[in-house]
């Protein structure tokens, strides 16, 4: 394939490789594109390419690709032929943002990545403006894509995905998953109180709605007698108690300068990501309807 004006070959792209580079707040996935440019002895018929964009496919395998962005370089180019061939790399630049690249890195699942890269631009010559346009697949092997990681310093920050299932609205688990939904959004916009006010909320009503009390009361017994015999479920009843426990100055004010308690963005991200496991946890044992 090529990028063409008309039935001429203006340029022969590939990509040469793909690397990282970290932003602040976002990540950039970085294509070296290589444009092979074949001579036109008649330079009173020649042509020109410019605003050569690239829209980005990804996925674990050619068959199933998903659209991932827009990639574009820092600066505006035009390539033209002459007389003699030759070579042009350019850098395109994808913003990701840190649930993307966590996306990818997740469905990647230890056999690299494949890309489709879209070029397309427009060519102005003897034949007018005339749009340009190929495709590329590219395939990031395992090994490429650690090398991508260690230079977006992925390593130094941990996102942890949350499949937040959908439920309909007269579902008695309909409340909490609504208020962690909310929370997530006081999450993104610094509210950091909002956050764990909304998490303890929606762990009350997990436990209202579960009626689940007494094997709560039995998993603290256990864990004061008998920790070693308790069951995974029974140690998860456990972790949501103290979760509840931990959100209670939330909801209060100190007794002695009834100051409120503040909580940081550690302090929301830590109990945001249990109250959120902690109702997928309760969704899927009151096998909650969902919305396809």
């Amino acid at each position: 394939m090529s990028l063409n004006h008309g039935s001429r070959i203006i340029a022969n792209p590939k990509v040469q490789y793909v690397s990282g580079k970290k932003g602040i707040g976002i990540y950039q996935l970085c294509f070296g594109i290589q444009f092979g440019i074949p001579s036109w002895p008649n330079e009173s018929n020649t042509a020109i390419l410019r605003n050569v964009r690239l829209r980005i496919s990804a996925g674990a395998k050619h068959s199933d690709l998903h659209f991932l962005g827009m990639a574009e370089t820092a600066s505006s180019f035009t390539i033209q032929p002459n007389q003699h061939s030759q070579q042009q790399e350019l850098l395109f630049e994808l913003n990701l943002t840190p649930q993307q690249l966590f996306a990818l890195d997740e469905i990647q699942n230890g056999a690299g990545l494949y890309f489709t890269v879209h070029l397309y631009g427009e060519t102005v010559g003897m034949s007018g403006t005339l749009p340009a346009h190929d495709d590329i697949n590219h395939h990031v092997t395992l090994s490429d894509w650690a090398r991508v990681l260690h230079e977006l310093n992925y390593a130094d920050i941990l996102v942890i995905g949350v499949a937040l299932p959908r439920v309909m609205q007269d579902s008695k688990m309909y409340p909490a998953v609504t208020l962690i939904r909310q929370a997530n959004e006081d999450l993104h916009s610094g509210r950091y109180d909002a956050v764990v006010t909304r998490c303890r909320l929606a762990l009350d009503s997990v436990y209202a709605a579960m009626t689940e009390k007494e094997s709560v009361n039995v998993a603290i017994e256990k864990f004061k007698t008998k920790k070693r015999t308790m069951t995974k479920f029974e140690r998860e009843l456990l972790i949501v108690e103290a979760a509840r426990h931990y959100t209670q100055p939330a909801h209060h004010v100190d007794d002695d300068d009834g100051n409120p308690e503040w909580y940081s963005r550690s302090d929301a991200l830590l109990i945001l990501g249990v109250a959120a496991a902690a109702v997928c946890s309760a969704v899927s044992r009151a096998a909650a309807p969902a919305v396809i």
